[in-house]
């Protein structure tokens, strides 16, 4: 099993200990300014963090680190990351650490991930066991602890981006479909997992989760509305569903967390009706943006299918992941 924590390899006037919920403002610090030094702006709030602590499955005790710099008259916090079981037996994990930071504390960062997730993958014994993290592909500091640790890029995804016109109509719905809107419904949310599940089998590393699970994740998110739910059905099957969230509002933006269309219904346009609905409902809230997150080589050409409905790439996201070993 992986060693725990070791706060002993800290520079002096450095500690470790778990996150809590009154930490939020102090993390949101640290990853609004390592947002800043890399792409210039802040791209998380409070309701993010607060969501990251809450998630299904996180127990803060064990699955979060803060390091803080007592040095000064006040601790400050310098760097945060988590690490839990994703609901399959394989480890999810994230780290900030702040730009002005003693230049250890990230490698340390890094080092408490591998080891929480080895804990991980040997406690549920993972055929794969494997940890992956993002990375702005611009962030060549935290790229570097990363490749000195033995980390690989395997793969990159993009944030895109469309510009919405005040007053955007609907699309018009093709003969033989119609549009249920609101997750409220049981039988809309449990047609809404089912698409996702099956067009997300495709998916890179996917892990299908049962209609609970999926549904606890998707309501954990920052900004859940279930007003931002639309399923299609054809000819009274459920054809194709979409979920957004108002995370980003601030912003002016709408965020989009799922485009799913069944493996039968494809090649119909369902997903840029769906897209271009919710660019509708989010121009009707007085946004001026839509985005989602695409992986680069998706194997059903999602890429192309968000820039035929006019969305750029904003930013890059590599996906560095460090093989674990076979399980004691």
């Amino acid at each position: 099993m992986a060693a725990k924590p070791r706060a002993a390899e800290l520079p002096a006037g450095l500690i470790a200990r778990p996150c809590g919920f009154d930490d939020v403002q102090a993390i949101l610090s640290v990853v609004h300014a390592a947002d800043i030094a890399v792409i210039g702006h802040p791209d998380y709030t409070a309701d993010d963090v607060a969501a990251d602590l809450r998630w299904p499955g996180l127990e803060l005790d064990r699955d979060t680190v803060l390091v803080l710099d007592e040095c000064g008259a006040e601790p400050v916090a310098v760097g945060w990351a988590y690490c839990h079981d994703e609901g399959s037996g394989l480890p999810e994990a994230d780290l900030y650490v702040h730009p002005e930071a003693d230049p250890t504390v990230g490698s340390w960062v890094v080092s408490w991930i591998e080891g929480r997730a080895a804990e991980i993958t040997a406690a549920s014994g993972a055929d794969d066991p494997h940890v992956s993290v993002g990375n702005w592909s611009t962030d060549q500091v935290r790229q570097g602890w990363l490749e000195q640790a033995g980390w690989a890029k395997v793969r990159t995804f993009y944030r895109m981006v469309a510009d919405l016109e005040p007053g955007l109509a609907a699309p018009q719905l093709p003969a033989g479909a119609s549009l249920r809107v609101g997750a409220t419904d049981e039988p809309i949310r449990r047609a809404v997992h089912q698409a996702v599940a099956e067009a997300f089998r495709d998916h890179w590393e996917a892990t299908e989760r049962d209609y609970d699970g999926w549904w606890a994740r998707v309501e954990a998110n920052a900004g859940y509305d279930p007003a931002l739910c639309w399923l299609v059905e054809i000819d009274g099957v459920p054809a194709a569903a979409q979920v957004g969230t108002t995370q980003m509002a601030e912003d002016s933006t709408g965020w989009i967390n799922y485009v799913a269309v069944r493996r039968d219904f494809r090649g119909r346009g369902l997903a840029k009706l769906l897209l271009r609905t919710a660019f509708a409902a989010f121009a009707e809230r007085g946004w001026k943006h839509a985005e989602l997150a695409v992986d680069a080589e998706s194997p059903t050409g999602a890429l192309r299918l968000y820039e035929s409905v006019g969305m750029r790439e904003k930013h890059a996201i590599d996906i560095w992941r460090r093989d674990l070993g076979a399980p004691a």
